[in-house]
């Protein structure tokens, strides 16, 4: 075998090793894995309704606004370059 070879073959090995570790380390800490479940109460206010519905609009009325700056734009490059 070459220098090339053995060195392709030793990091070959290496990362075989390393996989390998890093798997049993994962199996034997096993027991140490603390699983959470996060729960949020489900807010079904009149108040909180109210308040879902003015920040929608919000988001309608500063996409759209930028939907017409964006075209605007784009316009005044259409025109800039015919120009």
């Amino acid at each position: 075998m070459t220098i090339g070879g053995l060195s392709l073959l030793a990091i070959f090995i290496f990362l075989i090793v390393r996989f390998l570790f890093r798997f049993l380390y994962d199996v034997f800490n096993e027991h140490r894995l603390i699983y959470l479940r996060i729960i949020q109460p489900r807010s079904d206010t009149k108040q909180d309704r109210e308040r879902e519905k003015d920040i929608a609009k919000d988001m309608k009325e500063k996409i759209s606004r930028m939907s017409q700056v964006y075209r605007a734009l784009h316009k005044l490059g259409e025109r800039s370059v015919i120009d």
